[in-house]
């Protein structure tokens, strides 16, 4: 029992020191952690995986970019530890800005069955950054599919990636198609649904977009959808605009914001005490304003 005992203190302590010196580096205390390095080779002579984890942490810290891409490299290659040694290595690309090779060991684990959260928030990062736009939507779906997150969080994701790459579309058609997908895929996404608003003002659909902006304010009330609003009022009387103004404030009836579009609009009729009703109103609620 005393030899079993002294054995297990013997590991105990010995995990112990490796903590302190983990503990080390996670705190940015070099020096303590290079004080502890010795007596960890020692202690763990038996265990180069252990020797090797540590010193890579350590050469990272000290931004000896070789020999830690080393030593992950070492580590990558050992089936125990392939996972800490790709995400040291992914780690360290990205520091010095080598994204494309970041990404390719990223692709590598991505063709797992069940990649960790880490590979796919990784992933989709870079494939974002080096515009695979085809190849993060992929990646979104098998976050979704791993449940790590929900369906309207994946809805968000995929059109904000679907905007992302209509911004740098130069072929208008194409650029029409991708806005309107993101708007097909998450109608609740104030910014898809107000460049599918100003696309159908552009091609003199009016009403198709006073309905889609009107379903938006049910929703997602704001500033930005009034203003596309107004410029559905362009070839209107002022009067007529704020009939018009009204009748999409109407949509949602207790949105605060109600009472500062409905005083701008007011204020460019020139209705004077309407205008100054409806600012008074919006200030009782927020008298910083």
């Amino acid at each position: 029992q005393k030899i079993a005992k002294s054995k297990i203190n013997k590991e105990v302590d010995r995990y112990t020191l490796l903590g302190k010196g983990l503990t080390a580096l996670a705190a940015g205390d070099i020096a303590a952690a290079e004080k502890l390095s010795g007596q960890i080779k020692k202690s763990f002579a038996d265990d180069e995986t252990k020797i090797a984890v540590f010193q890579a942490q350590l050469a990272e810290a000290k931004n000896n970019t070789a020999e830690a891409m080393r030593l992950y490299t070492g580590l990558a290659d050992r089936p125990e530890t392939h996972l800490l040694g790709m995400r040291g290595k992914i780690r360290l690309y990205r520091l010095t800005g080598n994204l494309p090779k970041a990404l390719e060991l990223c692709s590598q684990l991505l063709a797992m069955k069940n990649p960790p959260a880490w590979v796919l928030s990784e992933a989709f990062e870079l494939q974002i950054h080096e515009k695979q736009w085809d190849r993060a939507v992929l990646t979104l779906e098998k976050a979704y599919k791993q449940n790590l997150f929900d369906k309207l969080t994946a809805k968000r994701l995929k059109a904000s990636v679907l905007l992302e790459q209509a911004a740098g579309t130069p072929e208008e058609a194409e650029r029409e198609k991708l806005i309107r997908e993101a708007y097909n895929t998450d109608e609740t996404f104030v910014r898809a649904a107000i460049q599918t608003a100003e696309l159908d003002v552009r091609a003199g659909q009016i009403k198709k977009a006073r309905r889609l902006l009107q379903k938006l304010w049910k929703i997602s009330p704001s500033w930005a959808v009034y203003e596309v609003y107004l410029t559905l009022t362009a070839q209107e009387s002022p009067i007529e605009a704020v009939k018009d103004v009204e009748e999409l404030i109407a949509e949602n009836p207790k949105a605060v914001i109600n009472d500062l579009v409905f005083a701008d609009c007011s204020l460019k009729a020139r209705l004077w005490g309407q205008a100054k009703t409806a600012v008074n109103k919006y200030l009782a609620v927020h008298p910083d304003s």
